[in-house]
């Protein structure tokens, strides 16, 4: 991911933690944990919005706290998912998913 993209990235995370978790991020490298931005909700609320606007989907067994401490952090865990992601175009809007699944009741929603 060249410096450009990765800018992109970060500001699209930003944009989503501002617009869609009320959250707003003095600093790409603030610590959004130690300092509350962040707390267990917001996370779960983040993994959900991650997923729908970069097509993504994260198992469990790939979430580590410390991906999500910034957004600098969030973004390289992003651009570094093993599914990869496409980059939306600032002025289009994300689509949600079309089918989510609920690991814990497995089951499908449409």
């Amino acid at each position: 991911m060249d410096i450009v993209d990765n800018l992109t990235l970060q500001n699209e995370i930003a944009s989503l933690l501002f617009e869609n978790l009320n959250v707003e991020v003095p600093s790409v490298h603030e610590d959004l944990l130690e300092t509350g931005l962040l707390d267990s909700l917001k996370i779960v609320e983040l993994l959900v919005e991650l997923e729908q606007r970069f097509g993504m989907r994260i198992p469990l067994k790939e979430l580590e706290i410390d991906n999500f401490r910034s957004v600098i952090k969030i973004a390289h865990f992003v651009a570094n998912h093993k599914g990869g992601v496409t980059i939306p175009d600032a002025g289009a809007s994300a689509s949600p998913l079309s089918t989510c699944v609920r690991p814990s009741l497995n089951k499908v929603y449409t």
